[in-house]
């Protein structure tokens, strides 16, 4: 939706609000993906929970879903202007008459 092309890989020739939103939504997606691999991995045994593995997934665990979390909540609140604008719009179409 955001290129308007088959070719997803090619940029747009400006970035726009909605741009940013898909971009900050596919971050978040992607880092709930980190997380939930970490969670995975995660020891279950008290010996393993005084290794650096547990660490380490401890740390992608919480990480990326917080910041996974935060692109979500940013994507959402990037959005409300191209919804405000759009029902704008349509109100103003309505008005004139001029209904698509």
């Amino acid at each position: 939706e955001v290129t308007h092309s088959f070719n997803v890989f090619r940029l747009p020739d400006r970035c726009t609000i909605g741009y940013v939103v898909v971009c900050l939504n596919l971050l978040g997606s992607l880092l709930f993906l980190v997380a939930s691999c970490g969670y995975f991995v995660h020891g279950s045994s008290e010996k393993a929970q005084l290794t650096w593995d547990f660490e380490v997934s401890e740390w992608m665990v919480r990480f990326g879903f917080a910041v996974g979390s935060l692109c979500f909540l940013f994507g959402a609140l990037f959005s409300l202007p191209e919804v405000i604008t759009d029902k704008d719009e349509r109100i103003v179409q309505l008005t004139s008459g001029d209904v698509a």
